[in-house]
């Protein structure tokens, strides 16, 4: 690359990040408020505000030694010396920025609790994450904001936590991680599961303890009280979140697909591969994450309406037989007419992730979706001629974070052992009894009890055409609607959108979208809706304004969040974020050939 197109690429990246600031000023608040939050009855107001009195002089000092480039940046005649000036700035500010949000550590780990420490460590290491959307287009930047910002809070765990040296050197390989895009949430996740493991150990001495020491009682379930309530609003914190911690998962997985699709240097495209390997991963991880965490709040309550199996399994069938046979397997669906009574969205997840887990693990063979006739009731049975389960890990694999032993390293990146925790959860809350029958070498069948009791109208067989073939026609020219209030995954659909062949209209609102649509005389024949909206009408109103402002128009709902009962009756796809760049793809193209 020439010295010129350098300096312009470089005053790119520092446009971007500085139209980015008052994004992360604002997570940033929101940062420090959790913060204090969490460690404000131990440590003290004092204490706090100290620490949030340096992190304003720190985000203000930035703000006024990057404000007179920006309008300098702006102008594409921009000198080389200023953008090195700039960058220099950017480079340092953000680094003294970085030590200062660590250096919460030192502030409060003093005057704080373990379990308290334990738990403003991970916000800690979560916050450069969240960080990547805001931070990300200048990398130099984002570099030196990682090393300074892990190498603070290493200090601080050496110094006075030096019992736990694994500790510390996890966090300082996590920016070597986090800044290849690589396994970067999965980090996180493994520490979360030895803290688990750690918290396990201390109830068991606990119980020692107790048996040991009867005068200890009181203060012993004081520790466990506290223990739970910090469980507890990390869980409700991130069930709250679900919605935006999405939102930058979402956009990744598709800049990640839009990038794999178009670099042609063998060596990028390498790149770009282990980038959408990771985007995947990430888009699991986060997935799992939060919809375990509402269910651990206890924030999700069941609304109970009819559904219809028959049409369920057949769509369902549909949707993974494309998936399976892009694998080279068969599917296998018998779909019967059975009307129950149930939470809809819930109970298609619970055979969700059944079918996921099926076509994730089944190499060879087939993946089969069947109703039958019990003497308590129906059962419906996800099976599959993958690799089956040792009869004794079968009571273990609904375990949170457990996984089978597996030498398929490519198997074991893709998912956490989340998604039957999930299946087992949702079932409790159902109040459906879930079975397993497996032999190892042979497959699995899992099966998901439907007590007669729910049943609501009989059992009719529907007719159904299965769907093999996991092509996609071409898009070229298509008009496609988008309307979401996030900048950047509203940039990420437009270039996945673009490089597919489509033509994307893309608006933040409902308003301004029939407002652009009629000025451009545009008749889009597919409508990407995002549930949650900041201006205008929100959710299914949207919806049904699109279809009546153009009725041959097909419309796809996305949301960041999981219980929303109304949509199980939309009429519509309803895809959960993040979904991903190839799924989005095929769902289109399928729209767009589907004759009604």
């Amino acid at each position: 690359m020439s010295r010129q197109s350098a300096d312009r690429a470089t005053r790119r990246q520092l446009e971007l990040f500085m139209r980015q600031i008052k994004r992360a000023l604002g997570s940033a608040v929101f940062g420090a408020a959790l913060m204090i939050w969490l460690a404000v009855d131990e440590a003290g107001w004092r204490v706090a505000l100290g620490w949030a009195a340096l992190m304003v002089c720190a985000f203000g000092a930035r703000s006024l030694l990057l404000a007179p480039y920006a309008p300098r940046l702006a102008d594409q005649k921009c000198d080389q010396a200023t953008i090195l000036r700039a960058e220099r700035v950017l480079v340092l500010s953000t680094a003294v920025i970085g030590a200062v949000i660590a250096s919460a550590a030192w502030w409060f780990f003093p005057f704080v609790s373990m379990q308290t420490q334990l738990l403003l460590t991970v916000i800690l290491c979560g916050w450069p994450a969240i960080g990547v959307a805001v931070q990300g287009p200048h990398p130099k930047s984002f570099r030196a904001y990682l090393l300074v910002y892990c190498a603070t809070l290493a200090a601080a765990w050496i110094y006075y936590l030096p019992q736990h040296p694994a500790v510390a050197f996890g966090i300082m390989v996590y920016p070597f991680v986090l800044g290849l895009a690589s396994r970067d949430i999965g980090a996180m996740v493994v520490t979360v599961s030895n803290l688990e493991s750690e918290q396990i150990r201390l109830n068991q001495e606990k119980d020692l303890l107790l048996e040991r020491r009867n005068t200890l009682i009181e203060e012993l379930e004081a520790a466990k009280t506290a223990a739970e309530n910090a469980t507890l609003a990390k869980s409700r914190f991130l069930a709250a979140a679900s919605h935006d911690l999405r939102q930058p998962v979402q956009a990744l997985s598709l800049l990640a697909g839009v990038l794999k699709a178009t670099v042609a240097d063998p060596r990028q495209r390498e790149i770009s591969l282990q980038i959408a390997r990771a985007s995947e991963s990430l888009e699991h991880l986060f997935s799992a994450i939060l919809d375990l965490s509402k269910l651990e709040a206890g924030t999700i309550t069941p609304d109970a309406r009819t559904l219809n199996v028959g049409d369920m399994m057949s769509r369902l069938a549909s949707e993974y037989g494309s998936k399976s046979a892009a694998k080279g397997l068969q599917m296998i669906c018998e779909p019967r007419g059975l009307w129950i009574m149930t939470d809809p969205v819930l109970f298609e997840r619970v055979v969700r992730n059944l079918l996921e887990n099926a076509v994730r693990y089944t190499e060879s063979g087939q993946v089969g979706l069947a109703l039958d006739q019990t003497e308590k009731g129906f059962v419906l049975q996800v099976s599959d001629t993958g690799a089956g389960i040792p009869e004794g890990e079968q009571a273990r694999i609904f375990e949170e974070f457990y996984q089978l032993d597996t030498t398929d390293a490519s198997s074991r990146n893709i998912g956490l052992g989340l998604g039957l925790a999930i299946v087992k959860r949702l079932a409790a809350l159902l109040r459906l009894e879930i079975g397993l029958k497996s032999t190892e070498g042979k497959g699995s069948t899992f099966s998901v009890h439907i007590p007669a009791s729910a049943v609501t109208i009989g059992n009719k067989p529907e007719p159904f055409n299965m769907i093999t073939s996991p092509g996609h026609p071409a898009l070229t020219g298509c008009p496609i609607l988008v309307i979401d209030d996030d900048q950047l995954v509203r940039e990420a659909l437009a270039l996945a959108l673009k490089a597919w062949g489509a033509q994307p209209h893309t608006y933040a609102c409902l308003p301004a979208a029939l407002d652009g649509l009629k000025r451009q005389s545009a008749s889009p024949r597919i409508a990407i809706l995002d549930y949650r909206l900041a201006e205008g009408p929100v959710g299914l109103e949207v919806a049904e304004e699109v279809r009546l402002s153009f009725p041959d128009i097909k419309r796809i709902m996305m949301t960041g969040e999981l219980n929303q009962p109304e949509l199980a009756e939309a009429g519509m796809p309803v895809l959960k974020k993040p979904v991903a760049h190839d799924e989005l793809r095929r769902i289109i193209s399928d729209m767009l050939t589907t004759v009604h």
